[in-house]
């Protein structure tokens, strides 16, 4: 059984953009910023700072922190420009709301086959399903799946192919990113699909001669900005 998702989202928040694209030897390299502009100032007049090292092979990696009336905001981490570690977002007060852990996403070891974990022949089996239908699982997508801010505003687009199991009770379980031929990845977007497909609630349970049996799906989210 194969479903099909597109789900065009415009999800809009404001950010502002790490620029990692300085360093000193191979040293840690801390600057401050003005809110929208580039220019350095100092630590006092700020509200963004930047905390980069360049590696060995010429790599750079970031620490991004946003700050607004002293309390930080935001905290991100780039590895070149490519999100990666734990992104923390903090009210005004300074009390941790959000968190990723973007380096905690797991992706599948080969792309699926076989719907069937059971490997018995398919014709006998009777699909899982949403309860409510498709119609009703898109619309629990459309709600719950939120375009990253970050992603909106640099213009971040992936189509995502998400693995995981509906299990005998009907619990959505597995879940896991599917690495496509052209090996494009952005922990952002697929963090965020794997989030909100492992908010699903309890499907019917699939059926293989009248006895409850796992089955496993492949769903792709394509995020995109038009």
């Amino acid at each position: 059984m194969k479903i099909n998702l597109i789900l065009l989202l415009l999800f809009i928040g404001v950010t502002s953009q790490a620029q990692i694209t300085e360093s000193e030897g191979y040293k840690p390299v801390t600057y401050y910023k003005k809110f929208g502009s580039t220019k350095k100032v100092s630590k006092y007049k700020a509200k963004f700072k930047n905390e980069i090292i360049e590696l060995d092979n010429g790599r750079t990696k970031g620490k991004y922190t946003e700050i607004k009336s002293g309390i930080i905001r935001w905290v991100r981490y780039f590895d070149e420009s490519n999100p990666v570690g734990v992104w923390e977002e903090f009210d005004e007060d300074g009390v941790l709301i959000n968190s990723r852990d973007l380096d905690a996403i797991k992706y599948c070891k080969s792309k699926l086959s076989s719907n069937d974990l059971s490997k018995e022949d398919s014709t006998t089996m009777i699909d899982p399903y949403f309860v409510g239908g498709e119609s009703q699982m898109y619309s629990f997508l459309g709600k719950e799946l939120n375009y990253p801010a970050y992603a909106y505003e640099h213009n971040m687009t992936l189509r995502v192919r998400v693995q995981f199991v509906i299990e005998k009770n009907g619990e959505v379980t597995g879940s896991c990113i599917e690495l496509g031929d052209e090996k494009a990845s952005n922990k952002l977007l697929e963090y965020e699909a794997i989030r909100v497909i492992s908010k699903m609630p309890n499907w019917i349970p699939g059926e293989l001669n009248g006895e409850n049996v796992r089955v496993r799906f492949s769903l792709p989210i394509k995020f995109a900005l038009h």
